[in-house]
């Protein structure tokens, strides 16, 4: 029986490399159905504005990992989001971002 070339796949025309696979499909359509019965785009608001940490959790999850500012300094999601925890935090506990 002859042995493949290291790297080279079995089969050349199978799935392409990074393409979900059948159980990945049927999980995000899964998802996809839960979230439209729970309300959609209107249960996503109701989250961001009575649980603003899951909310920006559920952000982290599917927002780049790093962001360029308009002074193109590099900043990562997580440092991003925090900063924008603290104005909310700042502004919900009735404080100025400069305070």
């Amino acid at each position: 029986m002859a042995k493949f070339k290291r790297g080279q796949s079995g089969n050349p025309s199978g799935r392409p490399k990074g393409s979900p696979n059948k159980t990945s499909r049927e999980a995000a359509q899964a998802i996809l159905d839960a979230f439209e019965k729970v309300g959609g785009v209107d249960y996503l608001v109701g989250v961001a504005q009575t649980d603003r940490r899951t909310f920006c959790m559920l952000l982290r999850a599917v927002l780049p990992r790093d962001v360029t500012l308009r002074d193109q300094r590099a900043l990562s999601i997580e440092e991003w989001l925090r900063a924008r925890q603290a104005e909310i935090d700042s502004a919900a506990s009735g404080k100025g971002a400069g305070e």
